[in-house]
């Protein structure tokens, strides 16, 4: 009999990164031989929203549980995550369905420890069973935080109509108190907790600190000098998607070059929103500039989206290799997303950004724009001359170039291998 003991890889299979981010720590992990890896999900493959056929192309062991989520329960997490409605994250109903399957399922699995990133349910659950649980996400929140109040930019929640006539001070500490001291979106897991005798969570940042907060960042792009043990830079962790780069790719890098123009890299990650989506497409059509897009899946996702038709110089294709197509363009725009962010300095590709929304996400480019190579914009008040005039002045500032090959350089460093250095942290913190 096996007695080793399990770690699970709790991935939230709706988003592209977080599916690859997990995977690559789990692959890692299972090449050391110490634990069992098990990779569970609410997700089946046969969902046209999951990347859980991921898991299968790596040969890990895979668990998905029940009930499968809804494309309704998706939509709703990446609409309050992005603050376009209130409440809770995890609903009542939503929460309570899947609970005891998932307790069962822990406790089932001689659990050493669980690893996620945004499957949200079992913050609760681990904390509930006493497991430790590895929390894998950005550092920039912090970063952002620990930066002086006036050199920060507001987030795009907190911008524009009243924002515009409150001190910017006032802004960032109530930015900072709801990030730490606001339940309402975790009201159900806290009555939970109270109810079985458990610490509540404080706020949202405690319910997604975890035991251990994995920063999948290097302290020279995300610099957080005040933080504990618990804290640990892991290096990013870039996802590779299988596959070989499609033809549409070589035939836009050619028309650039036959023209004189940039080619433009535009992708909204996983989490984009199909009608903006739209909208940047409609924007970049018919510029100077060739624009090699990864957004056909997304797009064909939304009836009113379906039946777009991209002008001439816009090159639309199925989910693409990004770090092999990345390199081949000249300039990227993208949505912030941690992994989009560091594949496009790897890529050498100075890049302009539109939030989805996400806080972590403008927080993640800010770095960028601080470093250098890097414009970020509001998805609100942006105009398509400004995106335009932005990824031309790129194009031609030889300064970015000069400041994302530095960046791409120190992330390069062998011991900053992301799923390596996690695994290998793993390890540390659980050694016999």
């Amino acid at each position: 009999m096996d007695n080793k003991k399990t770690v699970v890889f709790a991935t939230a299979t709706y988003g592209l990164s977080e599916t690859q981010r997990m995977i690559q720590i789990a692959r890692e992990l299972k090449k050391l031989d110490r634990f069992n890896v098990v990779v569970a999900h609410y997700c089946p493959e046969d969902l046209p929203f999951s990347f859980a056929k991921i898991i299968k192309e790596e040969g890990l062991d895979q668990v998905a549980l029940e009930p499968a989520m809804t494309e309704e329960d998706v939509n709703h997490i990446f609409a309050v995550d992005r603050g376009e409605k209130l409440g809770e994250l995890l609903p009542a109903e939503f929460l309570e369905s899947r609970l005891e399957n998932e307790l069962d399922f822990l406790r089932s699995m001689n659990v050493l420890c669980v690893v996620t990133g945004f499957c949200l349910s079992f913050y609760l659950s681990c904390r509930l069973l006493d497991i430790p649980i590895i929390s894998v996400l950005s550092g920039s929140y912090k970063w952002w935080m620990e930066r002086p109040i006036q050199e920060r930019r507001m987030p795009d929640m907190v911008s524009g109509g009243i924002f515009n006539i409150i001190p910017k001070k006032w802004i960032a500490n109530v930015t900072e108190w709801f990030s730490y001291h606001y339940k309402r979106p975790i009201k159900t897991a806290n009555r939970i907790l109270i109810h079985n005798g458990k610490k509540p969570f404080s706020g949202f940042m405690d319910f997604l600190g975890g035991d251990y907060f994995f920063a999948s960042d290097i302290p020279e792009y995300i610099p957080i000098s005040n933080y504990d043990k618990r804290f640990i830079y892991t290096g990013p962790l870039i996802g590779r998607l299988k596959g070989d780069v499609p033809k549409e790719a070589h035939q836009a890098r050619r028309t650039a070059d036959e023209k004189g123009w940039p080619l433009v890299y535009f992708a909204m990650g996983s989490s984009g929103k199909p009608e903006f989506v739209k909208r940047c497409l409609e924007m970049l059509a018919d510029q100077k500039m060739i624009v090699l897009s990864p957004m056909k899946n997304l797009l064909h996702q939304k009836m009113e989206t379906q039946s777009f038709i991209p002008a001439t110089n816009i090159f639309l294709t199925e989910w693409l290799p990004a770090d092999k197509t990345n390199p081949m363009c000249d300039v990227a725009l993208i949505h912030g997303g941690q992994g989009t962010v560091y594949t496009a300095i790897l890529s050498r590709t100075p890049f302009c950004a539109i939030g989805n929304g996400n806080i972590e996400q403008e927080f993640n480019v800010e770095a960028g724009v601080f470093h250098g190579f890097a414009r970020l914009f509001r998805r609100k008040t942006v105009k398509p001359e400004q995106i335009i005039q932005a990824l031309l002045e790129l194009y031609q500032d030889k300064n970015a170039y000069e400041n994302i090959e530095a960046m791409a350089k120190l992330i390069e460093r062998p011991e900053w291998n992301g799923e390596i250095r996690a695994a290998k942290t793993i390890l540390e913190i659980f050694k016999e």
